[in-house]
Formats: C-alpha cells, structure tokens, sequence
C-alpha cells in the first residue's frame, strides 16, 4: 500500500498534466480506449521471473487514475466531494509481461447502468498487438455514502451529451459484459449463502 501511493500520485500527475498540455484524444476512456504507456518495474516481478498477477491490476488501477485526471474527473471528484469505488473485477491472462518490458494499458468504458459502470482494460504491447490480459471493472460513485448515477456523474464533468447519448444502451447485449454480470450474481449469491 505504502508504494502504491507515490506512484498514484504519479499517475493523476501524467493526468493533469496530459490535460493541461491538450493532448487527450477526443472521447478518450469512453468512445476511445485511453491508452498509458509503462513498463514492467522490478517491484512488478515475482519469483517466476516474469509480472505478478497482482501488479496487473495495479497497472490497470493507475491507468483509471491517470484516466480520471486527463479527463478532468477528478477535478469534479473534489469539487463535489465523490469517491469512486471498485466493486469487483475479473481477468483473463493471456500471456506474460517480462521483467522492465514495456507494455500499454488500454481503458474504455464499456457501459454503464443506473447504478455502475463497467470498464475494459487490455494490457498489450502495442495498439495493434493482441492483449497478453483482459481486465473487467466495475464501478461505482458515491457521494455521502450514496450512489450517484453515471449520468449525473458524466453530466458534472460536462461530457458532451451527444457523446453520452451514443453511448448509452451499450451493455444490453454485449456478451462480455452479461457474462460478467452473471459471474457477478453468482459470486454474491455465493456469499449470502456462506
């Protein structure tokens, strides 16, 4: 916990200043993956020689933070003082980072209900380059303990909404994200059955 907090703040950093410099891609992490380029660091490696499990979903994590800083949502986040909190996850590997290989993650909002949104990120090593994992998550805001909606949310920000209009609907029918729903009722089911 206590490095992932420097290199969170590295993060919103890039962010902001990606956002300052107008350098944000029209629609990115949300008609458009958002893409942060890193490498393999030697606190990502464990004793197979190769990145852990676990430090996928680091990097993934710091691709939604420096996400959230380019397109200014974390300027709203403090304004209106909004937390935005992961509620599960699941990935699928593919094939294996290499000890200081650089990589991308690659971030787009899939879609979003009432209550959560649910994003897509592919680590790869290029655009073009078939993802070596696929990481779901889904998300919520909360403000004072309750939810806030992801339009409201994207409202706040001052998305186009147009942009938000040719978004909406886009988990109905995506199999991807029915099959994470399922996992997702499952799991919960699980636990109020234990």
């Amino acid at each position: 916990m206590v490095l992932m907090i420097p290199r969170a703040a590295a993060a919103l950093a890039r962010g902001y200043l990606n956002r300052r410099a107008g350098s944000l891609v029209p629609g990115a992490g949300f008609s458009v993956p958002h893409v942060m380029r890193t490498r393999c660091g030697l606190l990502d490696v464990d004793s197979f020689g190769h990145m852990n499990n676990a430090a996928y979903f680091t990097h993934c994590e710091l691709a939604r933070w420096q996400l959230i800083a380019e397109v200014g949502a974390l300027t709203v986040m403090q304004r209106e003082r909004l937390i935005f909190l992961v509620g599960s996850t699941v990935t699928r590997f593919r094939r294996e980072v290499q000890p200081f290989q650089p990589f991308e993650v690659h971030t787009q909002m899939l879609g979003w209900d009432e209550r959560s949104m649910v994003y897509e990120h592919n680590i790869k090593l290029s655009a073009d380059s078939p993802p070596l994992s696929q990481t779901l998550c889904r998300a919520v805001i909360k403000s004072k303990g309750k939810l806030v909606s992801p339009e409201d949310f994207f409202a706040a920000m001052g998305l186009p909404s147009e942009l938000i209009e040719s978004r909406r609907g886009t988990m109905e029918g995506n199999e991807t994200v029915a099959a994470f729903a399922a996992l997702d009722a499952a799991q919960k089911a699980s636990a109020a059955a234990a």
